[in-house]
C-alpha cells in the first residue's frame, strides 16, 4: 500500500468556484494566466506542501492570492479577500464537504496587502491544514 497526496489546488479551485458564484466575470485557478491584465477579478490557490505526518497525512499549506480592482479601488478585493479566507478557515465545514481532502485548518495568516504590481489590488493569505492521503495498492 502506498499513500498519495491530494490535489488541494483543484479540490480548493472547485471549492472558491462553487461558493462564490456572485462576483461577475471571476476566474479561479492555480496560476496567473499570462494576459492577465486586472481587468476582472482573479483567485489563484497554490499548494505549499509539507512532510508527511505518521504515514497518514501531511501538514500542508495553501497560498491564495486574491487580485482585481484598482488599488484606487481596493475594496471590492479586499472584501473578496476576506470572503475567500472565511470559506478556507471554516471548521468544521471546510473539513465536512464531500471529497474535501482538509482535516481540519490549523492557523493562517492573511489576507495581507501585497504592492509590486502599479495598477491591480492584490491581497496575499497563507492557509495551514492537516490533508488526508489516498491510500492506493502499489501492485
Amino acid at each position: 500500500m502506498i499513500l498519495t497526496q491530494p490535489d488541494c489546488e483543484l479540490w480548493t479551485c472547485d471549492y472558491l468556484r462553487a461558493h462564490i458564484r456572485d462576483v461577475p466575470d471571476l476566474q479561479v485557478d492555480n496560476r496567473t494566466p499570462d494576459d492577465y491584465d486586472g481587468s476582472c477579478p482573479l483567485i489563484v490557490v497554490n499548494d505549499i506542501p509539507g512532510p508527511l505526518i505518521h504515514n497518514i497525512g501531511w501538514d500542508w499549506t495553501l497560498g491564495v492570492t486574491v487580485r482585481g480592482w484598482t488599488k484606487q479601488n481596493s475594496k471590492p478585493c479586499k472584501d473578496l479577500a476576506r470572503r475567500v479566507h472565511a470559506l478556507l478557515t471554516a471548521d468544521p465545514d471546510i473539513a465536512l464537504t464531500d471529497g474535501s481532502p482538509f482535516c481540519v485548518p490549523s492557523s493562517s495568516s492573511g489576507p495581507t496587502p501585497v504592492g509590486g504590481d502599479p495598477l491591480t489590488c492584490r491581497y496575499y493569505m497563507t492557509i495551514d491544514y492537516v490533508v488526508r492521503g489516498t491510500i492506493e495498492s502499489n501492485d
